[in-house]
């Protein structure tokens, strides 16, 4: 999975003869943004834990945002045959003074919740050297770029089809951690927001994507 990585550094500290002190500045700083469990829509206290762990702060900017009512109705369409172009759901920065100094603030790479509909399933036993694979979905596996999770969508009062049901793919696209939970935790981070979308879907009884 690739890394989207920016390469932005913004400097908070004035020029010489300015009268904040670095402390002054580091509070400034780590207080914009928003909370991690505001993040995208809201996420489950085991969501915005799991966010946290993932990129190592707790604030973050949000770059851009659909509403899960709207993403719910781009995914239906899908299900019935329309259009399928990926849906980008949500974009997020940490934000966080990572400068021993406080002079400068850091961002980390953006991340990315996406959602899309495929053809088929990845081959088993396939991911990548050092990836994690749960059982969540048809097929759910973290790395240390992300997450990817499978699930067919069959509404209530609807005929499970598995051949002519389509395949919905969600992911994480975010830059490489050396964070050894993060595989786990990228995944739970990805669930919490698929639970959302199939509960919207009114498939949450066959998607197989338990609440986080």
């Amino acid at each position: 999975m690739t890394a989207v990585t920016l390469g932005l550094v913004v400097l908070l500290a004035g020029c010489s003869g300015s009268d904040e002190s670095p402390a002054k500045v580091k509070a400034t700083a780590t207080a914009t943004g928003i909370q991690s469990k505001d993040a995208c829509g809201g996420l489950s206290p085991l969501g915005s834990q799991a966010l946290e762990r993932v990129t190592g702060v707790k604030q973050y900017s949000q770059t851009h945002s659909s509403d899960m009512e709207s993403l719910a109705s781009e995914v239906s369409g899908w299900l019935k045959g329309g259009p399928t172009s990926p849906a980008d759901f949500c974009g997020i920065k940490p934000l966080g003074v990572t400068s021993e100094s406080a002079e400068a603030v850091v961002p980390d790479s953006e991340m990315y919740f996406v959602f899309e509909r495929v053809a088929k399933l990845p081959p088993a036993g396939g991911e990548a050297k050092g990836s994690l694979s749960l059982p969540v979905g048809l097929q759910a596996v973290g790395t240390s770029e992300g997450a990817d999770i499978y699930f067919r969508c069959t509404r209530s009062g609807e005929t499970s089809n598995p051949e002519k049901t389509p395949i919905v793919r969600g992911r994480i696209q975010y830059s490489a951690t050396s964070n050894a939970d993060a595989y786990k935790d990228n995944v739970k981070l990805l669930q919490d927001v698929t639970h959302k979308l199939v509960v919207q879907l009114r498939c949450e009884g066959d998607a197989g994507i338990p609440e986080r």
